[in-house]
């Protein structure tokens, strides 16, 4: 994975990226009206350990891409398919199930050595073997 990569993938969609999102917000994800959009960082010194910057702009991209946008009065119950959706989208890109073979090829097995291998936290690791069923 490969932080440059996921730059070139915003360009190449024409989404903003801004690294001057408020510090209570890890990122946020935006769609103008004129269908521009825009993710914001933070420096993450909000996020739970371990979380990358990777990870956290895979996501948001996740977002983007999938078109799965919400606002704030979104209620939480309907938010989840959402986030699930970039969840997934992230998964593939950061730990698609080749790489997920490669590593274990490598004895790298445990949540822990996945998340150290892959640059993750470990629930992200945690989704990415559950959505892959492994």
């Amino acid at each position: 994975m490969d932080l440059n990569q996921l730059y070139k993938i915003a360009k190449d969609n024409k989404i903003i990226i801004d690294r001057t999102c408020p510090r209570e917000l890890v990122a946020v994800s935006y769609l103008f009206p004129d269908k521009t959009m825009l993710i914001g960082l933070s420096d993450l010194s909000c996020a739970p350990l371990g979380v990358t910057i990777e990870q956290v702009m895979a996501h948001e991209l996740g977002h983007c891409l999938s078109g799965t946008f919400y606002n704030m009065h979104t209620p939480r119950s309907e938010r989840q398919p959402y986030e699930r959706t970039a969840d997934e989208w992230a998964v593939e890109f950061i730990m698609p199930l080749s790489k997920i073979a490669e590593a274990r090829a490598r004895n790298v097995r445990s949540v822990k050595e996945l998340s150290q291998y892959f640059r993750v936290s470990r629930e992200f690791v945690r989704k990415a073997l559950a959505y892959h069923g492994t």
